[in-house]
C-alpha cells in the first residue's frame, strides 16, 4: 500500500473511533438518533437536543416531578424558533460496544 493510501486508511480508522458522527451512528442509539434526524430534516431547522440520564429518578431530580415537561434553557429559547413543550423518554434495553 502506498503512503497516501495508508494515511487515508489511518485517518478513516481514527475517525471511526474519535469522530462524534461515526460514534453516534455506530452506537446503540443509532435508530433513535436517525429517527430524530428525520424529524430534524423534515420539520425543523434549528436542531434537536438529546440528553442521557441514568434513571427516571435522575430525570425527576433534573426537571421536577413532571418528567413530560421539556427542559429548554433560557439561552436556548433566545435562539430557537420552536421547541417541543413535552419531552419523550426512552429506556435503553441493550448496549453494544464496538
Amino acid at each position: 500500500m502506498d503512503a497516501p493510501a495508508r494515511e487515508r486508511t489511518e485517518r478513516y480508522i481514527s475517525a471511526r473511533y474519535h469522530n462524534p458522527s461515526w460514534q453516534l451512528l455506530a452506537s446503540r442509539r443509532a435508530p433513535l438518533v436517525l429517527g430524530c434526524l428525520q424529524t430534524l430534516f423534515e420539520q425543523a431547522h434549528d436542531g434537536i437536543a438529546l440528553m442521557e440520564f441514568d434513571s427516571l429518578d435522575a430525570v425527576k431530580a433534573f426537571v421536577g416531578a413532571d418528567v413530560t415537561v421539556s427542559y429548554v434553557p433560557d439561552k436556548a429559547r433566545e435562539v430557537l424558533v420552536h421547541w417541543d413543550s413535552h419531552a419523550q423518554h426512552y429506556e435503553v434495553r441493550e448496549q453494544r460496544r464496538y
